[in-house]
């Protein structure tokens, strides 16, 4: 059993993790990616809770959960503009920690849940300057007394759900990245088609009706397109000529 009132090691394999005691800190938490460390608050915990935690805190290494923290930060930085990143960023922590207690406590007694939920309860009084989400670090409790409410009746609720926690964070990482993928741009016209097009006005163009019955348009007095029905085409405002008597139709 580790000495839980100063500074040690654990092992996570052949990796050891160091643990580190502060007084700036009032939660266990994990800081780091490639080289984590587990802090504890300097705060007594008996053999049974300082276990509880050190187990918390190793499935949190082991799924990287710092490392996604921090990716989600970078997201942001990308993806400002969308407000659902902020609402995925918000419950983040929320979640994470129920995948961690479920994983923690799945073969666990009715007696030690309750333990656990009373180390919860211990952490969190003992909190006042955590906030809900750290984009660096995983904490072992916050001062959300809601969210405590619900890891606490997580935990102690006889029947699970049939999917867990692991699940919805699959489905908010999905459903994001579903509204990603509807971007707003600004409309943008080719330059070589719209060299290639021209507006016909009355102020600039007319009709010449010639004898069978067709017209020719003009632009700028330059010759376009012989045309059967002006008014069919949306025309009618433009002017008409006759073809003087005597011209070819050619």
């Amino acid at each position: 059993m580790l000495d839980n009132n100063k500074d040690s090691v654990v092992y996570d394999g052949k990796r050891p993790i160091p643990i580190k005691q502060s007084k700036l800190i009032s939660s266990p938490c994990v800081i780091g990616v490639f080289k984590p460390t587990i802090l504890l608050p300097d705060t007594m915990f008996t053999d049974e809770e300082f276990q509880f935690i050190i187990e918390h805190e190793l499935l949190h290494i082991r799924r990287q959960d710092v490392l996604l923290k921090i990716m989600l930060e970078m997201m942001i930085i990308v993806y400002w503009w969308n407000p659902m990143i902020y609402l995925f960023r918000k419950n983040l922590a929320h979640i994470l920690e129920l995948n961690v207690d479920e994983t923690l406590l799945k073969n666990s007694s009715k007696e030690e849940k309750i333990e656990y939920v009373e180390l919860l309860l211990k952490v969190q009084k003992n909190s006042q300057q955590i906030t809900s989400y750290d984009p660096v670090t995983v904490n072992f409790s916050y001062n959300s007394e809601e969210g405590l409410l619900h890891r606490s009746q997580n935990i102690l609720k006889s029947k699970k759900k049939q999917y867990s926690t692991f699940v919805l964070l699959i489905i908010s990482i999905l459903g994001f990245l579903l509204t990603t993928s509807i971007v707003f741009e600004s409309l943008y016209l080719d330059s070589e088609k719209v060299e290639g097009t021209f507006t016909i006005t009355p102020s600039n163009s007319y009709f010449v009706e010639k004898t069978d019955g067709t017209y020719d348009i003009y632009r700028n007095d330059t010759f376009l397109i012989n045309i059967e029905n002006i008014h069919q085409a949306g025309f009618e405002d433009i002017p008409v000529f006759e073809l003087p008597q005597g011209e070819s139709n050619d």
